[in-house]
């Protein structure tokens, strides 16, 4: 009778993965609830098995007393020494029971505890094997379907759940098709560990990369950031550590294999993959495209990215629905402001107005007072850092003239870095005192504090010109936006005169 019970037990330890030692502590705990429910809650039990032969050895010790108070737990003395006559009062009589004096209630306490123990066995497995796994891939069979839910078998003692919230509206599933899907979570309910999967969220589209893409896998390249709009479009960026990858070749693949085995088991959604950046105009500029970016400028303070852009890249820029935007600026973590060119340049113009003699600087230029005309702006053919001198009355007609040259006049202390950067300027450096935007009072602070010509504050940093006394961080932020609104428009009176030669 006994052999059976081990085997039944033995088939139901197989069916749900449960080791030999582990059933054996099972099967044990059952019997001595149910040798509890028989002889009551307080008596001492010893229960042995033997898993090799199926023996099976049950004992119940009470123990020996003059007055007996519980019996669940004490004998009488003369009782006691019916069966033991050596036994003394405090000593423990240990009974031998036989199996088959347990009644159907003890059986069935029994039966609970041994169930009760393998699911919760289970539940600890199920812990151990997949805490460790969120946001990893996982494959199975669709079980069933019910109002939109998954129900996910990922082998015979596992299932999982994906709520209709977690599936791709391209999705069709139907019973016993496969599945591939990202673990997300593991709720702990009255019926133990839940396991949550998704194919919506972020970390589905990281781990099919890393999955068709082994330079991921390898750690070579690095997911800096996915952003997702399940079913519609997505954005990932990535970053190489190895100089001779590139991050986003790779991802794409021969022929953009790679990408399109994603975009396929992501039922045709749109991925863009950028190159991440530290620099955030440059960040931004990536996570736009396929917009054709016109100019950026960045305020760290207010964490803003303002983008410049022709009208017919707004759409682009934009996206439907504003997507594009919002995804870019979910990516990159900064805030985009879109930017139209003729509002852009409208509103430079304006700033420019009076700059120079009170007198629009873009459309009058008078040569006495605009550092624009060519007076002030670098001459060609100059070698760099070199302005031509004026030839001279008696040679200006000789053809074999030799045009001599001076060094252009940089500011004192600056390094081989900077030179270059005023070097390419288009302007020659003039006296702030001619930025008549630039109040007097201003311009007189910024003299004191060492910034009196137009390079010095093309150098100067905004934190640079906060330590002027008197110049707050408005302020200079505003002072370094007038410089390069100056750069700008120099550049582009110099590429239309080079257009009209």
């Amino acid at each position: 009778m006994i052999n059976p019970i081990l085997d039944a037990f033995a088939q139901i330890a197989r069916e749900k993965n449960i080791g030999r030692e582990e059933l054996v502590e099972m099967i044990e705990a059952g019997l001595v609830a149910a040798v509890r429910k028989k002889f009551g809650p307080n008596c001492e039990v010893d229960v042995k098995i033997d898993p090799l032969v199926g023996g099976i050895s049950i004992k119940v010790g009470r123990e020996v007393v003059e007055e007996v108070v519980d019996p669940s737990e004490q004998v009488s003395l003369a009782e006691a020494r019916e069966k033991q006559e050596d036994i003394k009062p405090e000593d423990i009589l240990w009974q031998e029971v036989p199996f088959a004096e347990f009644g159907r209630n003890a059986i069935q306490a029994a039966k609970q505890v041994v169930i009760q123990r393998i699911r919760e066995a289970e539940r600890d497995k199920i812990r151990a094997e997949y805490s460790g796994k969120i946001g990893e891939l996982l494959s199975g069979t669709v079980q069933q379907v019910e109002r939109g839910n998954y129900v996910i078998f990922l082998n015979r003692q596992t299932e999982a759940i994906m709520p209709m919230k977690e599936v791709n509206r391209k999705d069709r599933f139907k019973q016993g098709d496969p599945v591939r899907a990202c673990l997300i979570d593991i709720r702990e309910t009255t019926k133990g560990p839940q396991l949550i999967l998704s194919r919506t969220h972020e970390s589905f589209l990281k781990a099919l990369f890393q999955l068709e893409v082994p330079e991921i896998y390898q750690g070579i390249i690095e997911i800096k950031g996915v952003v997702r709009e399940a079913g519609s479009r997505s954005k990932i960026a990535v970053v190489s550590h190895d100089e001779h990858i590139d991050a986003v070749g790779a991802c794409v693949g021969l022929k953009g294999s790679r990408v399109q085995a994603v975009v396929n088991e992501m039922g045709g959604e749109r991925i863009d993959i950028i190159p991440s950046s530290d620099d955030p105009q440059e960040y931004v500029r990536s996570a736009l495209n396929p917009a054709k970016i016109y100019k950026t400028t960045v305020d760290r303070e207010e964490q803003t990215v303002t983008v410049v852009i022709d009208e017919d890249q707004l759409s682009l820029a934009i996206g439907k629905n504003g997507q594009n935007v919002r995804l870019a600026s979910r990516l990159t973590g900064w805030k985009i402001e879109i930017v139209q060119k003729k509002d852009f340049l409208a509103k430079r113009d304006e700033l420019l107005t009076g700059v120079f003699g009170g007198t629009s600087a873009v459309q009058e230029k008078p040569a006495e007072a605009v550092p624009v005309e060519k007076g002030l702006r670098k001459a060609e053919p100059a070698a760099a850092g070199k302005t031509p001198k004026p030839v001279a009355a008696g040679k200006a007609g000789e053809d074999e003239a030799e045009e001599e040259y001076e060094e252009t006049e940089y500011p004192e202390g600056i390094n081989e870095t900077q030179r270059n950067i005023l070097d390419e300027l288009p302007v020659e450096d003039f006296p702030i005192s001619l930025i008549e935007a630039i109040t007097p009072a201003m311009r007189k602070k910024l003299s004191e504090g060492g910034y009196s010509t137009f390079y010095q504050l093309v150098l100067a940093g905004e934190d640079e010109l906060c330590r002027v006394p008197g110049v707050g961080k408005k302020t200079s932020a505003k002072i370094k936006e007038i410089v390069d609104y100056l750069v700008e428009h120099y550049a582009e009176e110099e590429d239309e005169e080079e257009d009209e030669g």
